[in-house]
């Protein structure tokens, strides 16, 4: 493997060395310095070789058209398309050449390499499941290698809530930090997913009712509500640290698409 790492490294620097003014033996340093932490294994298999993922970008592209006519959020599909890129790139195929036994193997690997639960390996078989279904539905495939993995079975454990002392730990490891603490308060007393967290705007608040109104998954509005520490903290956070909102008259001066939680930069761009 060492062997490997040191061809590449000469290849590279022998491409690199006649548009860089760096001498070859600088050149050499800085790609053994970023390479120190990588692994490589030459792929001399030719017929794994031919892959370039130029098929696999067409049918995912047609993948997702499809399901944003179906009203998907851009979040769920890019989640099912990270599991296909993510299962393309452990196996070295194109999506349209995966069989059944490159997804058993996926599922397996990845989860002995991540070291994650069953029940996200059968959250990751659901959404291959949900993408190799609709190119072969669509005969964009010839087979639906899905077919012949089976679900993957775990324990669905009831999740115990925070206790008062780790709900202070939390907000005390904020540091102060206005922002910080009031997204903490706003999860616990609202319950939202953090996505929905971050799509809230101002405007989606009535501070009077202590409601919001948040969009959840499939594009479903629904009414949430807070409590009245968290509109405490929300009001801190948006009368110290937000530049972008103004109080006039005791009013609240802001742009619809301002959101409720901001990044730091000065345009208070919404957190992804």
């Amino acid at each position: 493997m060492e062997q490997t790492k040191e061809n590449l490294i000469n290849s590279l620097v022998i491409d690199l060395a006649e548009t860089s003014n760096l001498s070859i033996s600088e050149l050499k340093s800085k790609i053994e310095t970023k390479l120190y932490n990588w692994n490589c294994t030459e792929i001399t298999n030719t017929e794994l070789s031919v892959c370039d993922g130029s098929v696999t970008r067409e049918l995912l592209k047609y993948f997702r058209i499809g399901k944003l006519g179906s009203n998907k959020t851009i979040d769920t599909i890019e989640q099912y398309e990270r599991a296909a890129l993510q299962l393309c790139d452990m196996v070295n195929k194109e999506l349209n050449m995966i069989t059944s036994d490159d997804v058993k193997y996926f599922l397996v690997i990845y989860k002995q390499t991540h070291q994650v639960s069953d029940s996200t390996m059968e959250s990751k078989r659901l959404y291959l499941s949900s993408v190799f279904t609709y190119l072969f539905k669509n005969k964009k495939i010839p087979d639906n290698p899905m077919d012949r993995v089976d679900p993957i079975s775990f324990t669905n454990k009831v999740k115990t809530p925070l206790s008062e002392e780790e709900i202070e730990q939390i907000i005390m490891s904020c540091d102060r930090d206005k922002r910080s603490i009031a997204i903490i308060y706003f999860l616990l007393s609202t319950g939202v997913r953090v996505s929905e967290l971050c799509g809230v705007k101002l405007k989606d608040i009535d501070f009077s009712r202590k409601r919001v109104l948040v969009l959840g998954k499939r594009s479903k509005e629904r009414f949430v509500y807070m409590d009245g520490k968290t509109r405490v903290r929300i009001m801190d956070y948006i009368e110290n640290e937000r530049e972008d909102i103004k109080f006039e008259s005791g009013k609240m001066i802001y742009n619809l698409d301002t959101p409720l939680f901001a990044s730091k930069d000065k345009l208070h761009h919404p957190l992804k």
